[in-house]
């Protein structure tokens, strides 16, 4: 499968989505999604950590395109191309360039997934609280909130896949690819509660 760029997989991931005419529900929707996917990241980290022997990179990478599909859906849904939440110019193949620093993170240095991970649910869960005071408290959207944390994510998101060994572009390709098996006619209700994802 061909490299695709950023809002190349932006416009993919929307056609895997469920309706977003509904601009809260759809954040709503993305948000929880969002913060779920980064749990499973932790998930996989913290059984490495505490329990296998052997870390499932692979496992991890497809999570962290879960996470990225989330991210993409996001930024769509707020009129954001995904290249301009991520800055296109700060991405290479293993790291991503933050707005003040490089960060700078040895391969080898697994017990790094431990921090980051963690990190990606603090940073994901700010998302989530805030649609949650959006939706029950009356709140107003704070679009530079929102996207701020969705500019952490991405930048942990690429920190994570740079630990384990997998460019950015590994990760947004399996998921395109996971995508469009379980989907070959875009999102459909049936093929999300009986998902295929291979072959």
């Amino acid at each position: 499968m061909n490299i695709i760029k950023f809002d190349e997989y932006q416009s993919e991931t929307k056609r895997t989505s469920p309706d977003e005419k509904d601009v809260i529900a759809a954040l709503e929707n993305f948000s929880m999604g969002l913060s779920g996917e980064s749990a499973e990241v932790v998930e996989i980290v913290h059984d490495f950590l505490f329990g296998s022997p052997l870390l499932d990179k692979e496992k991890l990478a497809k999570e962290l395109g879960d996470v990225m599909w989330y991210i993409a859906r996001t930024s769509g849904v707020l009129g954001r191309n995904l290249s301009n939440v991520a800055g296109i110019s700060r991405i290479d193949a293993f790291q991503l360039i933050n707005a003040n620093e490089i960060f700078e993170i040895e391969r080898d240095q697994l017990r790094n997934l431990n921090r980051l991970s963690m990190k990606l649910v603090a940073t994901t869960g700010v998302i989530t609280d805030h649609m949650k005071k959006v939706r029950f408290q009356g709140r107003e959207i704070d679009l530079d909130l929102v996207v701020h944390q969705l500019d952490r994510a991405l930048v942990l998101v690429s920190q994570i896949a740079y630990v384990i060994e997998y460019k950015m572009t590994a990760v947004i390709d399996m998921n395109v690819k996971k995508l469009r098996t379980r989907y070959p006619n875009g999102f459909e209700i049936k093929r999300s509660e009986n998902r295929i994802d291979e072959e």
